[in-house]
């Protein structure tokens, strides 16, 4: 008959055989995992071996987890499973170089996240755990500036790649003198796309990672901003221009008469003319519209269409007063009439 004391030895040592076997599996297991380059482990793989190997642990016998090696393993795994959810993190594409430089100061150590020595046995020796929740932190706001860096990349991309922000470009002819022209047909979806930008880019500013990328918030702030200035005065100056162009390529009583404006008028269209077609042969809003001395010749051809525009509007008030019964007539009325005096047949 066996001793009580034999069997319970005999399973005792059953019991740590198996305990190291699993130890030395665990072993040859992190030993094959140990010279892999940071960016390369494989982090989910890892961790559900970790987590099997903790399943073998609880399973065995309740007396063993009181051993001093049951203890050392139970940790070991514990802490290989923590520590992986913080490699994951920083091999998010989210980390940057300002954040690794940040990393090495609060760890004191100036390692290479590149480099073939930044390895799983590096990261253990560096006992990121104790440093957890400073890279949580840090991982969490380079995800979050991620969200800014997409978004001015995307910014990027639609004003200089994606057809979107190409201007509304139309060709028509003259009804004047058939001659062709190109004319901006609709600005709703360049405005649509710098009210969208320009709220993106209010947010970007307002955000507490603003600095990190200042420079990009600030220039595309001033590029969409040049562009709305710029956009405006351009549909401004093509106003005016329609509406003298019929007059002063129209009528030659009116050219007669106001011969001086009619002088500058002609001078501006084909300035006007010229950098319309200029405009379609490239019609990005930012390589059409921000080109340098653009907006002061807007500026110009602007102040000269309005000052032919008073002289116009001085000259039919003028008829006004010599007629009264012209008050009761529409501008376009009046100059039609006006340009048929030498045939009154046709007025009445």
């Amino acid at each position: 008959m066996p001793y009580p004391e034999v069997t319970l030895v005999e399973k005792e040592i059953e019991w740590l055989n198996e305990l190291w076997a699993l130890k030395r599996d665990w072993d040859n297991r992190y030993s094959s995992l140990k010279d892999i380059q940071f960016r390369e482990l494989g982090v989910d793989d890892m961790e559900m071996d970790a987590y099997e190997y903790k399943q073998k642990m609880k399973e065995q016998p309740k007396d063993t987890k009181e051993w001093s090696i049951w203890e050392f393993m139970n940790t070991e795994l514990q802490r290989f499973v923590d520590t992986c959810p913080l490699i994951k993190s920083l091999q998010h594409e989210s980390m940057r170089s300002r954040h690794w430089k940040d990393l090495r100061m609060e760890v004191k150590d100036d390692f290479d996240e590149d480099g073939e020595d930044f390895n799983l046995d590096r990261i253990f020796t560096l006992n990121l755990l104790q440093f957890q929740d400073r890279i949580n932190d840090l991982t969490d706001n380079a995800r979050k500036q991620l969200t800014i860096e997409k978004g001015l990349s995307n910014i990027e991309e639609m004003w200089t790649r994606d057809p979107i922000s190409d201007l509304a470009v139309a060709k028509d002819r003259s009804r004047a003198d058939n001659s062709e022209f190109y004319y901006i047909r609709d600005t709703g979806d360049i405005m649509q796309l710098i009210e969208d930008h320009g709220g993106n880019l209010g947010t970007y500013k307002s955000s507490p990672y603003y600095k990190e990328f200042q420079e990009d918030i600030d220039s595309w702030e001033n590029n969409i901003a040049r562009v709305t200035e710029t956009l405006e005065t351009l549909m401004t100056v093509q106003k005016l221009w329609q509406y003298l162009e019929q007059i002063f390529k129209g009528q030659q009583d009116i050219q007669k008469q106001l011969p001086n404006d009619h002088s500058i008028f002609m001078k501006y269209d084909d300035v006007f003319k010229h950098e319309m077609e200029r405009i379609n042969n490239d019609k990005n809003a930012i390589n059409a519209l921000l080109v340098n001395g653009f907006l002061p010749l807007l500026g110009k051809l602007q102040y000269n269409f309005e000052g032919i525009q008073k002289s116009l509007d001085s000259f039919l008030k003028q008829k006004r007063q010599q007629f009264p019964r012209f008050f009761f007539l529409s501008n376009k009325d009046l100059l039609e009439m006006i340009g048929q005096a030498k045939e009154p047949k046709k007025i009445v």
